[in-house]
């Protein structure tokens, strides 16, 4: 049989081999691999359970929700609730008008109302001071857009390809 170290002769991988094909046959029909050692003889390794507190891991204490600190990134915010005092005609009306008149998505529409506590009045002259930013569209690169939403979908990597001129977060802005 070859040394540990070195297999100069290869009898030591036959024996490996055959003893593979024991432990496999031994385990299978036992139903259990507890106990078998597919390395065997070919090693002084041994499968073991280990148990007491050097093995065992350390779990912290809960910390109640109130006592977590809050990560600087993470900002929870509501940003729409439904409002039952306003009907839903009148609702999409602003809506539409925002988005018509003022180039206004419908979730900033609806989020400045909702920070305007369901004002219409006020949240009316707040949308008149500030328009959104959409990265000078003009009539043929929102048409392409459109087109091209309806070819690809989603895929703003297709679209961008067609509006090689915007960037990609003022497309996924504008969309």
């Amino acid at each position: 049989m070859g040394d540990a170290q070195g297999l100069d002769d290869g009898s030591m991988t036959s024996s490996c081999m055959s003893l593979m094909s024991v432990w496999t046959s031994s385990c299978l029909t036992n139903g259990s691999r507890r106990g078998c050692c597919l390395i065997g003889e070919c090693s002084p390794v041994s499968i073991r359970c280990r148990v007491g507190p050097k093995h065992q891991a350390d779990i912290p204490n809960l910390i109640p929700a109130g006592l977590r600190l809050k990560d600087e990134n993470e900002e929870d915010g509501l940003i729409w609730s439904p409002c039952s005092t306003i009907e839903d005609k009148i609702l999409v009306e602003y809506v539409d008008e925002t988005r018509e008149k003022l180039e206004y998505s419908r979730e900033q529409s609806l989020g400045i109302l909702f920070w305007n506590a369901y004002d219409l009045e006020k949240t009316r002259e707040e949308v008149m001071k500030y328009r959104p930013n959409l990265d000078n569209w003009s009539r043929e690169d929102k048409a392409l857009f459109e087109e091209c939403f309806q070819l690809y979908g989603k895929n703003f990597g297709m679209i961008r390809k067609m509006l090689p001129n915007k960037p990609m977060k003022s497309m996924i802005e504008y969309y």
